[in-house]
Parts: structure tokens; sequence; C-alpha cells
């Protein structure tokens, strides 16, 4: 399973089967990842992560969850109310221009460590490497996060908040692209939008080059409209109520199961698929 196909089927499993288990509305991150993998058969090392916290770290700064300690001290996550997607801005053409996820990742992230690496053939992701796979796989440098926190004091300073303690705290913490976007949206989400657009452009404008130096199809590290973009599908009302059929057939016993009506189809293709070849 490539990188982007494991993030895109966890944001789905998140969206769609998140149970709050404590009154602040968090999951326990050790549940989570239990579901994860018995929905997937696989685990995180499977797409190249070393630790399912990493995988976390993605959908943190995608906008999907909220990661940290619940009442009970526990590592948790929360479910955010909308998909922020970080990489998009707008061309000459007036479309949208989208980083496929695991690129956008390979670039910004600061974890997993170790070198990342894009394949020239299929645009498969691998990241927290050792040593350079075997076949067409291109290094990534990733942005210098450094450099990116000197630009976050700089638009701060350009938009005369430097003097916004708490803003500028944000940009020490460790998960700085998560704090420090979030501090701004508090005092204002219009500077907030601003600071993500012009990050955006830089981080495109860095990807732009070096697809241009390795000569590259565009399609390889952008979203196109026959690919899948991490953003869910479904109105949050419509999320909802399927955590909620979830959470009940969950707590169904195995005789009660037995008298669901589902549709042949997706018996057929559960038991045998292949009668369903053509």
């Amino acid at each position: 399973m490539t990188t982007d196909e494991y993030v895109t089927q966890v944001v789905q499993i998140v969206q769609e089967c998140f149970r709050s288990t404590d009154s602040t509305g968090s999951m326990p991150v050790a549940s989570l990842a239990y579901m994860v993998r018995q929905r997937l058969g696989v685990d995180q090392t499977s797409a190249g992560f070393a630790k399912f916290k990493d995988v976390l770290g993605v959908l943190e700064e995608r906008g999907v969850v909220k990661v940290g300690h619940n009442e009970k001290n526990a590592f948790a996550v929360w479910l955010m109310n909308a998909v922020t997607p970080l990489a998009s801005i707008t061309s000459g053409t007036n479309r949208f221009r989208t980083l496929r996820s695991p690129v956008w990742h390979a670039f910004v992230s600061e974890f997993p460590t170790g070198r990342r690496f894009l394949n020239g053939d299929t645009g498969d992701v691998k990241v927290g490497q050792i040593d350079e796979p075997s076949g067409n796989w291109i290094e990534i440098i990733p942005v210098n996060p450094q450099s990116e926190k000197e630009k976050a004091g700089q638009f701060l300073a350009e938009n005369w908040l430097g003097d916004n303690e708490e803003i500028r705290d944000s940009i020490s913490s460790s998960k700085w692209y998560v704090a420090f976007p979030n501090s701004l949206a508090n005092a204002d989400p219009q500077l907030a939008a601003k600071w993500k657009t012009q990050r955006s452009q830089r981080v495109i404008s860095v990807v732009d080059a070096w697809v241009a130096e390795h000569r590259l199809n565009d399609r390889l590290v952008f979203e196109t409209r026959s690919q899948p973009v991490i953003a869910s599908t479904n109105t949050r009302a419509e999320v909802n109520i399927r955590r909620a059929l979830l959470s009940a057939i969950d707590r169904m016993p195995t005789e009660q199961l037995l008298e669901i009506r589902i549709p042949s189809r997706l018996l057929i293709e559960a038991i045998c698929p292949k009668l369903l070849d053509k």
C-alpha cells in the first residue's frame, strides 16, 4: 500500500468511525490505531511511517484531527469539524493546484526522520528511509523548518502582531505548523487564511522547481480531477449518521447482525469478489 492510499483510507476511517469516549469528545489514540489496523489489515509501517503518531501528524497538519492528552492524561485525538487543504492555491487559470497529501508531507513535515523519495514512474512516496530504494526514486529535500519559522515571525511583524505573546510563542512549539495558524485564527481568521496561502505558495514554488530540475510530470505531485482529494465528500450530518449506525452495529450480537438486509453485490464482493469478474 502506498503512502497516498494509506493516508486517504485512514482519513475515511477517522471521519466515518470516530467515537468519543469522554466528556471532552476525544478518542484514545490506541483505540483509533487498533481500529485502523483492523479495517486495513496492515499497520503504518507498510506505508513508510515508523509510528502511528506520525500518521496523526499528517492528519493534524491537514486539520482532520487535533492531537493531545485527554482528561485522563491519555494520548488522544479529537475530530475537527472540517478538513483544511493546506496546499491549495489559485493558478492563473483560476483552478486550484493542490499537492498530493504524501508529497506535501514529504516536503514540509519534520517527521518521520530519515530520507524521503518519490518514484518518478508511479508517484509513490517513501519517507523515513535510511538508504535510497532501488529503481527510479528521486530524493526529496524538505523545506527548511527554521526558515519557515523565521518567515512566521516576519509575517507577525508585517501584520502588527509582533507584540502578541501567545502567537509569538506558538512559533517555538514542537508543532508550530499547527499551533501558529491556530493562534492566528483566534486573533484574526483572515490573517490565518493569508498565512496558509503564502506558505502554500512557497512550498509549491519549491516543488515546481524540484519537478523542473528532475523533468517530472506535474501529475506525479499535484492532485488531478481523477485523483481522490483527501477531504470528506459527506456532509457533517451524514458523517454523524454513519458514525451512529456503525456504533450501534458494533454493539449488536451476531444473531441480530444476521437479520440485517445487505445488498447481494456487497456480500459477494466481501466473500468471493471473483464471481463479479467479467
